[in-house]
């Protein structure tokens, strides 16, 4: 097995497999991407696919944390190295060097580093790739669970299709060999079964996953999918005003989400799916909704009749799931 942790750009983006990492290096290639901007932009890493599998955390870039207020962080540097020199450099390389302190993390910890499969950071923010699928372990807790081991069962599974998820940094390779048992795929590239459609497939596409982390350690998070079944008539309008905005926030028994806008991270709609990333909430128990209207500025409960019967501005709540797509719990 090969591990990438960033490898560079300058010089090796675009070349050559021949001189650069390569999925034909070993048997098994997986690579962390976290510093993936152009070397122009100040960007060190590589953001072409080079692995089996890929991993941008954070989309691969700009890493939470660093260089978002470049003054404290720059000072915050020197005096975790206690020295000048060593510090800036710490600052100038903070994305660069991420992906070695997630790996290392991902070695004794109970967290999963679950990344999802999806084409772009984009769709993956926006919730496209979860939309109508299965929670990811449905593919893997079926190789470690007997009551699944006939293939029958398994296809009672894939109604919907599941959601391709791999963990990151040192289990990847296992979680890797037990999705690909599960899709029928052979893993190994000196004896894949050409004649499969799916192993041909499988073994000339990018496979790019994509997960968020914590701006500092411990970097796991969990991510939760959630859909929200609205429906609504404000003075005939079948969407909220322009200024107004819906916050979501889930609380949990181990704690709670940051209260994400809505209105901004998606497409505002009466179904609104999307997925958000958390510290382990533990078992959900309530889900918060709340509107905040310019210029007023003041978050307030969120009523589903906003006024009196006699008056046409009305929200109702039709439904709320919550789904931890690391577990499959909703």
């Amino acid at each position: 097995m090969n591990i990438g942790l960033d490898p560079a750009e300058p010089y090796f983006q675009n070349t050559d497999p021949r001189v650069r990492l390569d999925k034909n290096d070993a048997l098994f290639v997986d690579v962390i991407h976290t510093d993936a901007s152009s070397i122009i932009t100040g960007g060190f890493g590589m953001s072409q696919g080079c692995g089996h599998v890929d991993f941008y955390p954070n989309g691969g870039w700009r890493q939470p944390g660093c260089n978002e207020t470049p003054l404290k962080t720059v000072f915050d540097s020197i005096g975790k190295e206690r020295n000048v020199i060593h510090g800036i450099r710490r600052f100038i390389g903070c994305s660069h060097a991420r992906a070695a302190l997630l790996f290392t993390e991902s070695i004794n910890t109970d967290c999963p580093f679950m990344a999802y499969e999806c084409s772009t950071y984009e769709e993956f923010a926006s919730g496209l790739c979860t939309k109508g699928k299965n929670p990811c372990l449905s593919s893997h807790k079926l190789l470690d669970n007997n009551s699944y081991s006939n293939r029958s069962d398994r296809n009672d599974l894939q109604t919907l299709p599941s959601l391709q998820c791999l963990q990151m940094g040192f289990n990847a390779h296992k979680s890797w060999t037990s999705l690909h048992k599960y899709m029928n795929i052979n893993t190994n590239p000196q004896t894949v079964r050409t004649d499969s459609k799916a192993a041909k497939s499988e073994t000339s596409k990018e496979n790019k996953y994509f997960l968020w982390t914590a701006d500092r350690s411990p970097y796991c998070l969990f991510h939760y999918r959630i859909q929200v079944l609205l429906r609504y008539d404000i003075s005939g309008s079948s969407s909220l005003p322009e200024k107004t905005r819906l916050f979501v926030q889930v609380f949990g028994t181990k704690g709670f989400t940051p209260a994400l806008d809505v209105t901004k991270e998606t497409q505002f709609s009466e179904n609104i799916d999307f997925v958000i990333s958390s510290a382990n909430i533990g078992t959900v128990v309530r889900v918060e909704l709340q509107l905040k209207s310019s210029p007023a500025l003041v978050m307030n409960p969120l009523r589903w009749r906003l006024s009196d019967s006699n008056d046409s501005n009305q929200i109702y709540l039709i439904q709320i799931t919550v789904t931890n797509l690391e577990s499959g719990n909703k």
